[in-house]
């Protein structure tokens, strides 16, 4: 089951701004800089991240003990070109001046 889309309310919306000031800051860092619960704040970032708005990077252990986890904002896809590429010009042979491939010499116009 898909989590239901977060609100946008004040805690929703601090918590996102002190993100986007703090990126790899902890839950806890997150809450004092958005003033807001500890708890709060690490249920929308749950939240936010199934939803992929926030990403999680694992703490890890420290010395037999677990890190905190880290927090940041996914970094935008870059824009697609919303024109396709180009091909390349289309090379058509030049006559010779001699006109032994074939061609006739580029002077021969000239004479009809």
């Amino acid at each position: 089951m898909a989590a239901a889309p977060t609100p946008a309310t004040p805690a929703a919306e601090a918590l996102l701004g002190a993100l986007a000031d703090r990126p790899g800051a902890t839950a806890t860092e997150l809450a004092e800089a958005a003033g807001i619960g500890r708890s709060t704040a690490a249920k929308l970032l749950a939240t936010l991240a199934s939803q992929d708005r926030v990403l999680r990077q694992p703490g890890g252990r420290r010395g037999g003990r677990p890190a905190a986890d880290r927090w940041t904002l996914p970094t935008p896809d870059p824009t697609p070109n919303p024109r396709p590429p180009t091909a390349a010009p289309i090379r058509i042979a030049e006559p010779s001046a001699t006109g032994r491939d074939g061609w006739a010499p580029a002077s021969y116009a000239s004479w009809c």
